[in-house]
C-alpha cells in the first residue's frame, strides 16, 4: 500500500501552477522556433493577436476588436497561414500540457494525505459518494447494467494529420512528462529542453496535412494508427 505524506495538504498546493509553467515553457520554445524559422515580424504579429484576444477576454472593448480585425486583414495570405499555423501548434501543445497535468493530478491524489483516492467526477468517485450516502447497490445496479459505452472514431478529412506529425507530438508529450518526473539533474533537463526545441523545429518544417487529396482508405489507415499506437496500449494496462 502506498504511503502518503501527511505533511502535505491539497489546500497548500497551487494545483494549476505546474500546468501554467508547462504551457509557458512550451509557448516560449515555440516563440523562439517561430523567430528562427520565419523572422521577428511574424512572431510580433502572432504576439499582438494573442495579446489583443487575451485583453478582449478579460475586458471587452470594441476598439480592441477593431484593431484585431484590422491586424488580421492586413496580413498577406502567406503570413496569415504562418500565424494560423503557429496558433494551431500552440493549442496542440497546450492540449499536451493539460494531458500531462491530468496524469500529475491523479498521482497527487494518491500521495497527498487529505485527498480522496479517486478523482472528482470519475466513476470511482461516483460509487464512493453513493456508498457514503447509503444508496443500496440494488437501487443503481439496473441503471449500470443498462449502460452502453462504445468507442467511436470518426474518419474526417479535415482532421487527418500525417503520421510523422502525430509521432512528433507524441514524442514531445513524452519529453514533457520526463521533464516533470523530478528525476533529471540540471544537465538532463537542459538536454530534454533542447530536444523539445529540436522537435518543434522539425514540426514547423513539416506540413501537417499531406499535399494530396485523402481517400477513404487513407482515413481508415489514420484510424488504425490510433488503435496501434494508443488504444491497444491503454487497453492492455
Amino acid at each position: 500500500m502506498t504511503k502518503r505524506d501527511p505533511s502535505r495538504s491539497i489546500e497548500t498546493i497551487d494545483k494549476e501552477k505546474p500546468l501554467r509553467n508547462d504551457v509557458r515553457f512550451l509557448g516560449n520554445i515555440l516563440g523562439w522556433v517561430l523567430i528562427g524559422q520565419e523572422g521577428r515580424d511574424i512572431f510580433d504579429i502572432e504576439e499582438k493577436i494573442r495579446a489583443l484576444t487575451k485583453e478582449m477576454r478579460a475586458s471587452y472593448r470594441k476598439s480592441q476588436k477593431d484593431e484585431l480585425v484590422a491586424t488580421i486583414r492586413s496580413l498577406s495570405e502567406e503570413d496569415l497561414y504562418k500565424v494560423t499555423r503557429a496558433f494551431t501548434i500552440y493549442f496542440k501543445l497546450v492540449n499536451i500540457a493539460e494531458q500531462i497535468h491530468r496524469i500529475r493530478r491523479r498521482r497527487e491524489y494518491k500521495y497527498i494525505s487529505d485527498v480522496k483516492d479517486s478523482s472528482e467526477g470519475s466513476i470511482e468517485s461516483l460509487f464512493a459518494v453513493l456508498k457514503e450516502r447509503g444508496v443500496p447497490y440494488d437501487k443503481f445496479k439496473p441503471l449500470v447494467d443498462s449502460l452502453s459505452i462504445d468507442l467511436v472514431l470518426t474518419a474526417h478529412p479535415t482532421e487527418v494529420n500525417r503520421h510523422i506529425v502525430l509521432e512528433k507530438f507524441r514524442y514531445i508529450s513524452a519529453l514533457l512528462a520526463e521533464l516533470g518526473s523530478g528525476l533529471l539533474d540540471d544537465e538532463g533537463r537542459k538536454a530534454v529542453e533542447e530536444e523539445i526545441h529540436a522537435e518543434l523545429i522539425g514540426l514547423w518544417q513539416t506540413e501537417e496535412v499531406p499535399p494530396f487529396k485523402k481517400t477513404p482508405l487513407d482515413e481508415a489507415r489514420n484510424i488504425h494508427y490510433y488503435f496501434r499506437e494508443t488504444i491497444f496500449d491503454a487497453l492492455l494496462k
